[in-house]
Order: C-alpha cells, then sequence, then structure tokens
C-alpha cells in the first residue's frame, strides 16, 4: 500500500536570501511521499528564480507564480494546487526538522485526527536557540472544543504552521485574502469543521526570528483595520457555533490583548508617523467598535478585564498626547516588549 501523499507549501515574497535553505528542509524530510508547492507573491528579487530553478531540478517541487497580493492568497493558491490527502504550511524563512513530515503523519493516523500539532522551536537571526514553545500541557488527543479553548488561554500558539491538516478539511476553509492577521480565522474555521486535535511532543518547526515581520511593523491604518476585521471573523464563526456559550467569556478576554498591542504600537510610533492622526482615528474607530461588542456579550468582568478596556479607551478622557506619554508607566512591561520590537527593527 502506498503511503499517503502530503503537500508541503511553501508561500513566499522576496525570500531570496533564506528560501533555499526552507526548500531544502523539506527535500530532505525522511518521509518520501511529499510534494513541494512554491507559490510566488509576486517577489521583485532574486527567489522567484531560485524557486523556479529548484521546480525544474525536481520532480516533486511544483512552483506557481503569481501577481503580488497577500499571504492568503498565496495560501488559496498553493492548496487549489495540492495533490496530498494532507497538507502542511511551511515560511519561506523557516525550517521543518527533517522527520517532521513522519512523525506527525504517524501521530494523525495513529489518532485518526483532523489536525495534529507539534511544538517549534524559535533561534534568533544568528541561528541561537532561544525558546521551544507551540501548546502547553501532556501530548495526547483532544476534542476541538477544548482546543479552542485552549488556543484563546493561550494554551495552543495561534499559528498555521507547524501543523499538519486534511487537505478535504482545508479546501473548506479558506484563508481570508488581502489582508493581515488571517491565521487566526482560517484556523478557527478549521477547527469548527474538524472532529479531534493530537498534541505531539516533538519539536518539529523552527522558526527564525526577523525583524520585518507584521508583528514589529510599524503601526498602521491597514494593521489596525485588518486586526479588526480577524477578530470580526472569529467572532462571526464562533458565535454561530455549539462552543460559543462555553468560549464566549474567554473569546473576549482575549482579544483585549491585541487592541492592547496596537495602542502601544501607537504610541511608541506616534512622533514618527507621517498620517499619526489618520492613524488615531482608525484605532478610536475600532476601539469603540470593540467596546460596544464587548459591553455587549460581557455583563460582568472582574477587575483586571475592566482596568485594560479602560486602558483601551483612556485618549477618550485624557487625549492622545496625555495617554501616550503615561502608558509606559502604566504597563511597563509590555510597553518595554514593544521597544525591543522597534530597536530590532532599527537594527
Amino acid at each position: 500500500m502506498r503511503p499517503a501523499m502530503v503537500s508541503i507549501v511553501i508561500p513566499f515574497y522576496n525570500e531570496e536570501r533564506y528560501l533555499l535553505r526552507s526548500v531544502n528542509s523539506a527535500l530532505s524530510q525522511t518521509y518520501t511521499a511529499v510534494e513541494i508547492i512554491l507559490v510566488n507573491d509576486g517577489s521583485d528579487d532574486g527567489s522567484a528564480a531560485i524557486a523556479a530553478r529548484l521546480a525544474g531540478a525536481y520532480d516533486n517541487v511544483l512552483y506557481i507564480d503569481a501577481p503580488h497580493h497577500s499571504p492568503g492568497h498565496a495560501r488559496n493558491l498553493g492548496i487549489g494546487r495540492a495533490s496530498g490527502t494532507y497538507i502542511t504550511f511551511l515560511d519561506a524563512d523557516d525550517e521543518l526538522e527533517p522527520d517532521a513530515v513522519e512523525v506527525l503523519m504517524r501521530a494523525s493516523q495513529r489518532t485518526s485526527a483532523s489536525l495534529t500539532v507539534c511544538r517549534f522551536s524559535l533561534h534568533d537571526p544568528y541561528g541561537n536557540h532561544t525558546a521551544s514553545l507551540g501548546w502547553s500541557g501532556n501530548a495526547g488527543t483532544i476534542s476541538t472544543a477544548d482546543a479552542l479553548m485552549a488556543l484563546y488561554t493561550r494554551k495552543i500558539v495561534f499559528m498555521v504552521c507547524a501543523r499538519l491538516y486534511r487537505t478535504d478539511l482545508v479546501r473548506k476553509c479558506p484563508f481570508p485574502e488581502g489582508q493581515w492577521f488571517e491565521d487566526t480565522p482560517f484556523l478557527v474555521q478549521y477547527l469548527l469543521c474538524s472532529e479531534c486535535v493530537t498534541l505531539v511532543e516533538d519539536s518539529l518547526y523552527r522558526v527564525h526570528a526577523k525583524p520585518a515581520s507584521i508583528t514589529r511593523a510599524t503601526i498602521s491604518c491597514k494593521r489596525i483595520g485588518d486586526a479588526w476585521l480577524a477578530l470580526l471573523r472569529e467572532y462571526e464563526l464562533l458565535q454561530n457555533s455549539d462552543v460559543w456559550p462555553g468560549l464566549k467569556t474567554i473569546f473576549l478576554r482575549y482579544q483585549i490583548q491585541p487592541v492592547l498591542l496596537n495602542l502601544f504600537f501607537l504610541a511608541a510610533d506616534r512622533k514618527e508617523l507621517p498620517d499619526s492622526r489618520a492613524v488615531e482615528s482608525a484605532y478610536e474607530q475600532h476601539e469603540r467598535a470593540f467596546a460596544q461588542l464587548f459591553s455587549g456579550q460581557m455583563h460582568r468582568p472582574g477587575f483586571r478585564t475592566w482596568y485594560h478596556m479602560q486602558l483601551l479607551s483612556l485618549y477618550r478622557k485624557l487625549g492622545w498626547n496625555i495617554t501616550c506619554k503615561i502608558l509606559p508607566y502604566l504597563k511597563r512591561k509590555q510597553f518595554r516588549t514593544v521597544q525591543q520590537l522597534r530597536s530590532r527593527n532599527d537594527n
């Protein structure tokens, strides 16, 4: 009996420095029934030539060339061409461990899981291992309701990579296109279509830190708007599901943090923004919409939750100048993290 095919989808945009390393990790898998789908999202550096050369050299490497659009669009193109029974995603600046697909496939087939999740390791720009993350708790198989609860309590990291999916289910859950933060709505929709999730102890994916990432990008109207679109899509999906009654409070508390992070980024970047008033207006619009959503769903927030909601709307009472001056003192640890991200960008 032939082993099931696994499709490894690698979207890329201007990744000439890292693409070959990423593809080589996919080509070196101990599980050999793999196809590698390279999707060029309109690169204007040398990465397209690297991908074309690899596709010409290996029978199991497929190259798709597309105009620049978005990460979600590139992933959807790869999904559309996938012929594997299973599918996994690999970012073009990251790597798979040599036995990643083999271990994930073995666990998936043993438990009949719709989604199989492994741990991943973080590496700094010099290649040094800095942390191992992915999920906390015990390895094993859990229900999708428990998996969603674990995502919104930060016991499972919200990320698309370092997972093995069923291709038939992935095709029912297209990535949002034309926006950032497309990972979270996709994962929520996929889990709502799934039966169970298997957590694998092994660390099978390497994340390489790179300054130019969405997490570290300068605050903008698009970043704020796309974060709101992702939140709304998750809310729409979950509100109409059976898990919503038990998940509602945890979901709303979780969503405070992305809004708060945008506020910190705005305070840190404000003096450097050429269109600071436009960005402030974008934040105000989405903060008010979130406050309305929050108050309509949660009637008895605890003190910590209430305090964070007050921080989100502090500009209403004090104005932007004073708010941006006192935030670093009210949330020292979180603001220091934002400053560290900013200093890495500058370097």
